[in-house]
């Protein structure tokens, strides 16, 4: 079993590029450290939104246990405080992939 949350971010304007390239330059590395998988990502820079789709290994439990101890991370904590202030809206649902 694999859990998979989308996440979608609006942003500000002015700091759409600068968030991009420092999302690219570690979460996906550093989630991947906690068990997680980016597997994929899209950039809408009409809407100034990025969205992405994550999953863990196992129940939504374990997801959310594996969230938990990678937010108190002393890896993301650091790397989270390298990026000024960006996100206007942040949204994130578990969902179901289905292929057609």
């Amino acid at each position: 079993m694999t859990t998979r949350e989308l996440r979608r971010y609006s942003m500000r304007p002015e700091m759409f590029d600068e968030f991009l390239e420092w999302y690219l330059a570690g979460v996906p590395a550093i989630r991947g450290r906690f068990g997680f998988t980016v597997e994929w990502v899209v950039v809408d820079r009409e809407h100034l939104q990025i969205d992405w789709l994550v999953s863990h290994p196992g129940t939504e439990a374990e997801f959310r246990a594996a969230e938990r101890a990678f937010e108190s991370s002393e890896e993301w904590t650091s790397y989270l405080a390298r990026i000024r202030p960006s996100l206007t809206e942040l949204r994130a649902s578990f969902v179901d992939v289905i292929s057609p």
